[in-house]
């Protein structure tokens, strides 16, 4: 019962230090940094199949240390959005 107890302990432990350093960032999270419009946020997530999001439910997250990698390629966004959308 004790090594239960322990181990059980340890889980947590590890799981709240996966947490700390676990940073998802929202729609309106990423319309603050990059200074895009919400729309244009949406249909990047949306279209862009190199983003990445994350689909919870109906909600669209993005990893923090994803998204900085994303974001060090330069991309013209403007032709792609409109391919994927046909």
């Amino acid at each position: 019962m004790i090594q239960e107890i322990e181990m059980e302990t340890a889980k947590k432990q590890r799981l709240a230090k996966l947490m700390d350093n676990l940073i998802l960032l929202t729609v309106q999270d990423i319309c603050i940094i990059t200074g895009w419009a919400e729309k244009t946020v949406v249909n990047v997530m949306k279209y862009d199949k190199e983003f990445p999001v994350i689909k919870i439910g109906k909600e669209n997250l993005v990893e923090f240390d994803s998204f900085k990698k994303y974001l060090s390629t330069r991309r013209d966004l403007r032709g792609k959005l409109e391919e994927n959308k046909s």
